[in-house]
């Protein structure tokens, strides 16, 4: 269920059959519009101009593509509030061999549930709860890359998209899914043309609308504390309260204090 092909920079990439991914899918509540949804207007960026990296971590040699994925979203939290999040290629592949058995891919089930104590043993790169998200709705998929900063993506990417893989390439329609390139990455933009910025393979490339229902997609989408800075706020200027409100309106569950300081000044009388 593990197959290898070749970039065309030479870079060898290793896929999970599609099957794999989408085994044992969590119950999770589909992600609709929040009611108290803020004005968007694209371009979203959180990609820092595609400065932030997203190093390959490995998947040149083995099918840890969703662990990458899941990696590659933190290092998106971190690096609009702070330092962006590093990770080492060894560890990344010592935790993924643990949860895939070996180097079996990994499903959904297993990435959300690895997600939920914490990437890499670490319990502050944790998340709180996920929802199912249409990726064929750019409406929802723009907002909630406005207020949660990704989508978290999954596809079979169409051969002739390996041949066009590079920095900056647009992946679009016509293409046929491959199952057997079964693949996880993220989104982290949009931009003025729609076009989804996806984080894969050591690089930022571009994803059209119309490409993405062309290549079999699913997707999901998390709340994590690594999204706010130390007072609380987001890099979209919204604070955790407002944020896990708006994710209660959106379909998710309720969530926890977020232990920052309040975004309201004290009242004086």
């Amino acid at each position: 269920m593990i197959t290898t092909d070749t970039l065309p920079s030479g870079q060898t990439v290793v896929f999970t059959h599609r099957d794999v991914i989408n085994r044992n899918r969590p119950m999770r509540a589909p992600y609709r519009l929040p009611v108290n949804l803020p004005l968007i207007a694209l371009p979203l960026d959180w990609t820092k101009g595609q400065t932030l990296t997203v190093p390959i971590l490995g998947n040149d040699s083995a099918g840890d593509c969703m662990y990458c994925a899941a990696v590659h979203t933190d290092q998106v939290f971190t690096g609009n509030v702070g330092i962006e999040a590093t990770y080492d290629t060894n560890t990344v592949l010592q935790y993924y061999r643990k949860l895939s058995h070996g180097d079996n891919g990994l499903d959904e089930s297993q990435i959300t549930g690895e997600w939920h104590t914490g990437l890499c043993g670490n319990p502050q790169a944790a998340i709180l709860d996920s929802l199912d998200i249409d990726p064929t709705n750019a409406t929802l998929c723009q907002s909630a890359i406005a207020l949660f900063g990704h989508v978290f993506f999954m596809l079979s990417v169409p051969s002739k998209w390996i041949q066009n893989a590079a920095a900056g390439a647009v992946w679009d329609a016509p293409a046929r899914p491959n199952p057997m390139n079964g693949h996880g990455t993220m989104w982290a933009g949009v931009d003025a043309k729609g076009r989804y910025a996806l984080a894969t393979w050591g690089f930022w490339l571009w994803l059209t609308p119309a490409g993405v229902s062309q290549c079999d997609p699913s997707a999901f989408v998390v709340f994590s504390k690594r999204w706010f800075n130390a007072d609380g706020f987001a890099p979209n200027g919204l604070h955790y309260d407002q944020l896990a409100e708006l994710w209660q309106e959106a379909g998710g569950k309720a969530l926890p204090t977020g232990g920052f300081p309040s975004p309201l000044p004290p009242s004086h009388s």
